[in-house]
Parts: structure tokens; sequence; C-alpha cells
């Protein structure tokens, strides 16, 4: 298993480049987006149900990601960080999402 140290050094700004967007894909802003977008097409179609299941969803997963957060309580690392960001580290928003 590699440690964190032998990995940064691989750390280049056209790779930064390259990954950032992927990073920006579990970002509220996104998910806003993508569930109004969502919920619009599923309005359109007369699928209420899937609509609110959908919000019920998002709004469960918000929930529980937050607790968990709370449970856990593991601070982020200090240092290296390309993006700053609030919050506990653990368990990821991004990967849960």
């Amino acid at each position: 298993m590699y440690a964190r140290n032998d990995i940064i050094h691989l750390r280049t700004e056209r790779v930064t480049n390259a990954i950032y967007p992927f990073s920006q894909l579990g970002s509220i802003i996104v998910m806003k987006g993508v569930f109004l977008f969502t919920t619009a097409v599923l309005l359109m179609k007369k699928q209420r149900l899937l609509a609110v299941w959908m919000l019920g969803n998002i709004a469960a997963s918000y929930a529980l990601i937050t607790l968990l957060k709370t449970v856990y309580a593991r601070p982020r690392p200090v240092g290296g960080r390309l993006i700053e960001a609030d919050g506990f580290n653990f368990p990821s928003g991004n990967a849960f999402i």
C-alpha cells in the first residue's frame, strides 16, 4: 500500500486540471441541478410518485451523511490540499452521493 508521501510527488498541474471536474460532480450546485432537471423531466412525464421518491431519497441521503459525519467526527488532513473544504473528512460525501 502506498503512503500519502509516496503519491503526492506524482501531483502535477496537468493531472490536477484533468481530475478537478470529477471532484465537482458531487458538489451541491451540480447535485441540485441534476435533481431539478430530473424532477422536471419526471413531472413532464407525469411521474409524480417518482419525483417525490427522489426528493425523499435525497433528503434521507443528506440526513444520513450528516449523521455519519457527526458520529465519526474525523478531521480532514492538514496540508497538501488542492481544494479547501470544511466539515469532517469521513465518510466522503462525494463517494456517498
